[in-house]
C-alpha cells in the first residue's frame, strides 16, 4: 500500500506551509495517549495537542510530527495515527462495543438555479451498520427515511464540516453541529462495508 509519508522519508522534501498542521484534529479525532475522542486542538499552527491529558506532537516542514512533550509514545506519520484510529473503532464495531452513531445536523440539497447546496432543513442522522436514518425537517416538511449503505465504501465529506448522502436523484449534505464528527462517520461507513464484503480467501 502506498504511503505518502514513508515516501517523503525516502526522498525529503520540503513543502511551503508544510507545518501548517490546522484542521489536522478532524482527522486525528483520537487522543492516541489517553484515547479520547474529540479533544485535539491545534495551536500556533503547527503542534496538535489533546485538552484532556497535555499530548502534544509538533509538524516540521517536512510533514512529520514529533513529540514536543515527552508524553506517551512518537507516532511521525499522520497516516500511521488515522490507521489507530480506523482499527480502533473496528475493534470496537467488531466486539459489539459501537453499533452505530447519531448527530444532529443541518441539510443541505443543491439548489438547481443557483448551481450550489442551501440550507434546507435540519435532522437527526442515524447510522449504523445497514442504512442512514433521517428524522427531521427538509423544505418544510416532516421526514422520516432510511437510506441504505450497502454498496457504499465511502461518501462525499469534508473533515470538520459535512458528508453526503445520496438516495436517488437526491443528495443530501448533512453538515453536523459538531464538525468533529465527520470523520468518525466517515470511518464508519468504510467499517461497516468491509465488513459486509469481505476480502476473498486466496487460495493456494
Amino acid at each position: 500500500m502506498y504511503d505518502a509519508y514513508r515516501e517523503q522519508e525516502n526522498n525529503p522534501v520540503k513543502y511551503a506551509r508544510g507545518n501548517d498542521i490546522r484542521g489536522l484534529e478532524n482527522v486525528l479525532y483520537v487522543c492516541p495517549h489517553c484515547g479520547t475522542e474529540h479533544t485535539m486542538q491545534v495551536r500556533e499552527i503547527s503542534t496538535i495537542f489533546c485538552t484532556a491529558c497535555g499530548y502534544a506532537q509538533t509538524a516540521d516542514e517536512y510533514g512529520f510530527l514529533h513529540n514536543t512533550e515527552g508524553l506517551g509514545e512518537e507516532l511521525r506519520y499522520v497516516s500511521d495515527w488515522s490507521r489507530r484510529i480506523y482499527s480502533d473503532l473496528r475493534c470496537q464495531v467488531e466486539q459489539g462495543r459501537v453499533t452505530s452513531l447519531s448527530c444532529t445536523a443541518k441539510i443541505h440539497m443543491i439548489d438547481y438555479d443557483k448551481h450550489k447546496f442551501r440550507e434546507v432543513g435540519e435532522a437527526a442522522v442515524t447510522l449504523d451498520r445497514d442504512s442512514f436514518t433521517v428524522t427531521g425537517t427538509i423544505h418544510g416538511e416532516c421526514v422520516d427515511m432510511k437510506i441504505s449503505i450497502g454498496g457504499l465504501p465511502t461518501l462525499p465529506f469534508s473533515p470538520g464540516k459535512y458528508f453526503e448522502i445520496q438516495d436517488g436523484k437526491n443528495i443530501y449534505r448533512c453538515v453536523p453541529d459538531d464538525g468533529k464528527l465527520v470523520m468518525k462517520f466517515i470511518n464508519l461507513v468504510k467499517i461497516f462495508y468491509s465488513l459486509s464484503h469481505p476480502a476473498p480467501q486466496k487460495v493456494n
